[in-house]
């Protein structure tokens, strides 16, 4: 987790699981409840209760 040329960095919400590997980067926003998938990096905001995954990180789904 860290900074992108200088454009801040991550804030990560309550209940939030992140995977092993995973890379977050930049001023973007995980959102509560949300689920980062192991190896991800995510370079934009995951919403709420939502599930990203992949090189970059694309979400796939709320999580219920």
């Amino acid at each position: 987790m860290g900074g992108s040329n200088g454009s801040g960095v991550p804030i990560i919400k309550d209940n939030v699981i992140i995977g092993a590997g995973a890379v977050l980067l930049g001023d973007i926003v995980i959102g509560e409840s949300a689920r980062i998938g192991a190896n991800a990096v995510v370079l934009t905001d995951v919403p709420p209760r939502h599930t990203a995954v992949g090189v970059p990180a694309t979400r796939i789904f709320p999580n219920k």
